[in-house]
């Protein structure tokens, strides 16, 4: 999962749509995993979400 990360150039027009103002929010999911755990962050409390992610990665 957190090897086979989204290119660099699709995280670079992320970072770039943030700094020239056309994205404005706090996080910008860049990729197939920030899906996963965009929505699973949004169904879990923080604490549910962290041992998610834990899991996940294997942590």
């Amino acid at each position: 999962m957190i090897n086979n990360g989204p290119s660099p150039d699709l995280v670079a027009d992320a970072i770039l749509s943030v700094v020239e103002g056309k994205i404005t929010d706090a996080r910008v999911p860049v990729g197939e995993d920030s899906d996963y755990f965009s929505d699973t962050l949004n169904k879990q409390t923080q604490e549910e979400f962290e041992t998610t992610v834990k899991n996940a990665l294997s942590l």
